[in-house]
Order: structure tokens, then C-alpha cells, then sequence
């Protein structure tokens, strides 16, 4: 029985930076912030084992990722393809390492920006490929247009080819059957004023676990799960009375756009009754039946007590 090729997956040590988890660095990651991705190394470096995440899509990846890599060069016309990297790549001057899909030549390769055939530039129409360059494929679950987002392997693939020292890079998108790739020459100066100084500084924060201050709100939860029944006094800070004021401020606007939103919806609706659609100059309204389709009873299982988030509340204190 042929055995199936499969992805080396993460090459990398989970205690220092790797190019996969620049964009959470870069703080542009929506799921990993750039606080959870320090305190993971931070764990990391004190022995704790990395938690593998396993499910039907990551597995999908795997399976197509080589051949998705081969189809890449392909489409790119590209003098070979390497597919089966076992070995992680370092950075000859940062603590920065990375994992590599697979490695494509090129030979005075002319790449021209043509959406209709899935090919797209860094704000170029054309570039001329040489050498060796990193091939990072994605299956993705968000719909991708022109631009990539950088926390879709943007970040990923420039720190890659920074740490290689190869001058350009390609991403390979799957996306509901649609496969698109996406071009990039390596930037030096972004390296230099943006990678270098974000990579030392991340670094320098791992050993004693240094957080950022809280980017989100969200990351504030992260940083301070539970409360412990005390009370501060920030009245002298002059930060603290400004975010309240502007808070208070924008819940009062927040009220009445939302109370507009609301009373605009009504008039409309009432004015399209059991109509599905309606025109009104430029704008087309919708408003139409949802399916909800049938569901098996399940029952419930029961759930232990614990600590959930905090709840963020305020008022005025009664003089």
C-alpha cells in the first residue's frame, strides 16, 4: 500500500520566535494576541509541552499541502520544487527561526499580475524572479480577495525569506475550490525597521514572561483573568479620566445610533410588508425568510461550576 505524503508540520522550538508566529508578534493576528503568543513561549522555555491542535481543516492542509506546492510551481513555471523540508531554517543575526513549506527555483522568471489566472502582486504588474524562494501554502476558511491580509502569511512568508535569505516569496491559497497565488520580492528596509526591532524586543520579553500592555480589551482579559475583591483609587490619573469621559460619551452617541438604526428598520420593513425586496435609488433592500434547518433534540450535558471572564461595568458613584 503506497504510503500518503504528509506536512513536517512545525519544524521550529516553541521558546523562541518563529515565522509562524510573527503575526501575532506583529500584533495582527485575530486569534493569537501578541501576549499569548510570548506567554506560550515563555512556557515553552520553562518545559511546558505545546498544546497540538488537531481538526478536520488542519488535517485537510496537511494532506494537500504537497500537492498544492507542485501545482504552485506549476502555475508559475518555476525550474523545480523541493516538498519534503525536515529541518528548520535560523536567522544568521536574530533569534528567529522557521519552518518552510517547500522551496521553489526560478530562473530569470518573468511573473506578471493577472487575476484571471490567480496570480497576483505586491502593487506590481510584473517581477522577475531568480534563485531560490520560499512556497507558503494556506487552506483558508476566510474568503481572500486582491490584497492578502498580513496575518494570512504575509508576515510569515517576508520573515522567511528574510531568515533564508532568499529574494522573493509566493503564498498558495485554497479557498472554496478556488487557488490563487500571491507574490512578493523581499523588502530589506522593511526588515530593518520593522522585523529587527519587533524580534529583539519579543525576545527580550520571553525569560520573565514581560508582557506588552494590554493591546484589546480582550488581551486585558487574557492579562488579568480574575479579579481579587480590591479597590483603586485612579482619580489623579489624568489617562483614566479622559477614557472615562470619551467612554460615557461614546455609550450615550452609541444609544442613539442604535435607537436610529432601529426606528429607520421599522419604517422600512413597514413600508416593504410581505415584499422580499425593495429598491430605493442607488440601495436595494433585502428582507427575506431564513431557513433554519430541522436539528435533532440532544440533550444538554451538564456543566461544573468555574470562573468566567470578568464583566466590565460602570457607573456614577452616588455623590
Amino acid at each position: 500500500m503506497e504510503t500518503l505524503d504528509k506536512s513536517s508540520g512545525k519544524l521550529t522550538e516553541d521558546y523562541q520566535c518563529s515565522a509562524s508566529m510573527m503575526s501575532s508578534v506583529f500584533n495582527v493576528n485575530p486569534y493569537i494576541s501578541c501576549n499569548e503568543a510570548l506567554r506560550r513561549c515563555h512556557d515553552a522555555l520553562n518545559g511546558k509541552p505545546r498544546e497540538e491542535i488537531d481538526n478536520r481543516h488542519i488535517r485537510l492542509g496537511e494532506s494537500l499541502e504537497n500537492t498544492l506546492i507542485r501545482h504552485t510551481a506549476q502555475e508559475l513555471g518555476l525550474l523545480s520544487v523541493e516538498d519534503k523540508i525536515t529541518k528548520p531554517f535560523r536567522h544568521e543575526n536574530l533569534p528567529l527561526n522557521g519552518s518552510l513549506d517547500g522551496i521553489g527555483v526560478a530562473d530569470n522568471l518573468v511573473v506578471e499580475h493577472n487575476p484571471e489566472e490567480g496570480i497576483y502582486l505586491d502593487n506590481k504588474e510584473s517581477v522577475r524572479l531568480n534563485g531560490k524562494g520560499v512556497i507558503e501554502i494556506k487552506t483558508s476558511k476566510r474568503a481572500v480577495s486582491d490584497e492578502l491580509p498580513d496575518d494570512l502569511g504575509v508576515i510569515q512568508v517576508k520573515s522567511l525569506m528574510s531568515i533564508c535569505k532568499f529574494s522573493w516569496a509566493v503564498i498558495g491559497i485554497l479557498w472554496r475550490g478556488d487557488f490563487r497565488v500571491y507574490v512578493f520580492e523581499r523588502n530589506l528596509e522593511w526588515e530593518m525597521e520593522h522585523l529587527t526591532p519587533k524580534v529583539i524586543d519579543f525576545n527580550r520579553r520571553i525569560k520573565d514572561c514581560e508582557f506588552y500592555p494590554a493591546f484589546t480589551p480582550e488581551d486585558a482579559q487574557f492579562l488579568h483573568p480574575t479579579d481579587d475583591g480590591g479597590l483603586v483609587d485612579l482619580t489623579e490619573d489624568p489617562d483614566v479620566r479622559i477614557a472615562i469621559e470619551t467612554y460615557n460619551s461614546s455609550k450615550s452617541l452609541k444609544k442613539v445610533a442604535e435607537s436610529n438604526i432601529e426606528e429607520s428598520e421599522r419604517l422600512i420593513k413597514a413600508k416593504m410588508g410581505n415584499n422580499t425586496y425593495a429598491v430605493c435609488g442607488e440601495h436595494k433592500v433585502t428582507w427575506k425568510n431564513t431557513v433554519i434547518k430541522a436539528k435533532p433534540e440532544r440533550v444538554i450535558p451538564a456543566v461544573a461550576e468555574s470562573v468566567g471572564n470578568r464583566r466590565f461595568s460602570m457607573r456614577k458613584i452616588d455623590s
